[in-house]
């Protein structure tokens, strides 16, 4: 099998070497002289390696470096919605909407998360940013047409779906 393979596990070994080595010089980097893209780096590389606990500090020295930044702020709520800390994610989604509401990314998070918890009612104008934003996203077409729906608004909900149909046939909502 694939975890079997000595050479797919060398290969993986040396990955995760080459990565804590970067984050080693990206952090004597900082130290040097500290910088917002610094440090947001370093939280996306352990937000995508599925180390979000170590994240959160960096992209939280980011927003503090970088307080204009929506991106900033998401990339923090990110962080906290990776952790399960859903209402610290809010925050921090609405900090980055205060900078530009118009933010997809922040639109797009805020808008899953309040899904995610239940708040239908609330998650559905973020949706709508969100498509505002990315148009042509499969994921945002199909939860706002079948939230829409849910909320007796299927006039509505038409547009989001057919775009749905459209961009992603087999979807089981299309």
């Amino acid at each position: 099998t694939e975890s079997q393979d000595p050479a797919l596990e060398q290969a993986r070994v040396d990955a995760r070497a080459r990565l804590n080595e970067s984050v080693k010089m990206l952090q004597q980097s900082a130290a040097l002289r500290p910088d917002g893209d610094t440090y947001a780096l370093m939280g996306q590389i352990f937000l995508t390696t599925g180390r979000p606990a170590e994240a959160l500090p960096n992209y939280l020295r980011a927003a503090d470096l970088n307080p204009n930044m929506p991106i900033r702020f998401n990339d923090v709520g990110a962080a906290y919605h990776a952790l399960q800390r859903h209402e610290e994610a809010i925050v921090y989604f609405k900090k980055a909407l205060a900078i530009d509401p118009k933010h997809g990314p922040a639109n797009r998070n805020m808008a899953l998360v309040l899904h995610k918890l239940g708040r239908v009612d609330e998650a559905i104008p973020y949706y709508l940013a969100a498509i505002a934003d990315s148009p042509n996203d499969p994921e945002l077409r199909r939860n706002a047409g079948t939230l829409l729906t849910s909320r007796g608004r299927a006039q509505e909900a038409i547009p989001h779906l057919e775009k749905l149909v459209e961009l992603k046939p087999d979807d089981p909502a299309a």
